[in-house]
């Protein structure tokens, strides 16, 4: 479900969740999950149906993305998978 709360429309959504909360028991666990579960996300083409994320709607968004990402990093927090944009064919 927090896979679908933060990834559903590749984030552009009005209701995407952007912070999960977790009982500090169960957060490492959690965190290694949700690696796992992203690393076999499928990234390309949104008119595939076996893609699972497209790209961002507008390049504006994809640089406040990445902006988040080092800001967050910058500030202390650890970063455990991604914070760039994934190389494809197409990109800006």
């Amino acid at each position: 479900m927090g896979m679908s709360a933060v990834f559903f429309n590749k984030g552009e959504n009005c209701i995407a969740a952007g912070r999960l909360f977790l009982e500090e028991s169960v957060h490492d666990e959690f965190v290694q999950r949700v690696v796992e579960e992203v690393k076999k996300m499928k990234i390309g083409d949104p008119l595939d149906r076996s893609t699972d994320h497209g790209p961002q709607n507008h390049k504006a968004h994809l640089d406040k993305l990445i902006e988040y990402c080092q800001t967050g990093v910058k500030e202390g927090a650890t970063l455990v998978y991604g914070g760039k944009q994934v190389p494809r064919p197409g990109e800006l």
